[in-house]
């Protein structure tokens, strides 16, 4: 166990089952598996942000997902604050849920379109059974909702989302996600969808609320510039694995996977400092049901060799707290290394 690690994930796997036609059911077929999350492995240190990127279709939500337990892992650990939580019972689980909670990334489906404001951020609390009268709860809801940012509380406890912004409804997400005082918090795109300057005002919040209640986040996002100015560490996903994990700065200014540069290329305002041309990578993301044999990016990878079609290359450190999994550039490495 990390010293001082809130979450340590530990090869992590989980898939789905692929529905089956008519035919393939009458036929007694055997059945298909999708590998939305293979044999992933991480820690997350407390009041740390450690950022998941990639593509849409990567597995970035379903690990979130199945971190938190909405999901049901299929193998691996998921160990929270020392204790292993992989095959919790549901009644232990429950107890756990206070301390681990996610903020939704589309704030027009996250809440109840029927409920006001109050009653959607005050759920919580009645589901948990942590207020003891109407006062108190209508005192940690309006408490709660100017610490996301919505003040004064009064002006929207008693209005429906369709009343609000996307900026406030998800303010109104973080603040029902924020009620039950967690210490660990997933933030799947909460950005995403909103206008740039509603985004960044919103990952100001989320800084300002780590910093003042120690909360440690893992972010998942598709928009490298967004990781690159809020996170700590940075893991690049494809096609359900890890392919580069680092500290943040470092994976996006110094890249060593193919795919982590090519994704880096196209970033505007952090390829422009870097004057390198973009890299246009072939063909599309393979389907998950048929993941490529050997290296899983080598159908689209700029640089393979033989090997790669073959064998599956393993997480490698490059430098201090730097993995990559390349033949390719470990290769390269160890030329430079003279062995």
């Amino acid at each position: 166990m990390n010293n001082g690690a809130v979450l340590e994930v530990r090869h992590l796997k989980k898939y789905f089952v692929k529905s089956a036609g008519i035919l393939s059911t009458l036929l007694r077929e055997q059945r298909k598996y999708v590998a939305a999350v293979e044999d992933v492995s991480f820690s997350i240190s407390r009041g740390k942000i450690f950022c998941v990127a990639g593509e849409s279709g990567c597995g970035k939500t379903t690990l979130g997902k199945t971190i938190l337990k909405l999901l049901q892992p299929d193998d691996g650990q998921i160990i929270f604050q020392g204790q292993d939580i992989t095959r919790l019972k549901r009644d232990s689980m429950r107890m756990l849920r206070p301390k681990m909670q996610m903020i939704f990334q589309d704030p027009y489906e996250s809440i109840d379109p029927r409920a006001r404001i109050y009653d959607s951020v005050a759920e919580p609390l009645m589901v948990n059974h942590l207020v003891k009268d109407e006062k108190e709860k209508h005192n940690k809801v309006v408490q709660t909702l100017e610490l996301a940012g919505l003040t004064p509380a009064e002006n929207y406890l008693y209005k429906y989302p369709h009343n609000l912004s996307g900026g406030e409804r998800q303010r109104v997400g973080i603040a029902t996600a924020l009620i039950l005082d967690p210490e660990f918090i997933v933030a799947d795109e909460p950005t995403s969808m909103l206008d740039v300057s509603v985004q960044a005002n919103l990952l100001n919040l989320l800084q300002k609320l780590r910093r003042e209640k120690n909360l440690t986040y893992l972010f998942i996002t598709h928009d490298l510039s967004v990781a690159y100015a809020f996170s700590d560490c940075l893991a690049i996903m494809y096609l359900g694995k890890f392919v580069e994990v680092g500290p943040t700065a470092e994976v996006v200014m110094s890249p060593i996977h193919p795919y982590t540069k090519a994704l880096i290329s196209v970033v505007p305002g952090i390829n422009l400092a870097k004057n390198k041309k973009p890299i246009v990578l072939p063909g599309e993301t393979p389907n998950p049901e048929n993941v490529p044999p050997g290296c899983r990016f080598h159908p689209r990878c700029y640089c393979k060799e033989e090997r790669c079609t073959m064998e599956e290359p393993v997480m490698v450190e490059f430098t201090p707290q730097h993995y990559a999994a390349c033949f390719v550039q470990e290769k390269m490495k160890l030329k430079k290394n003279g062995k």
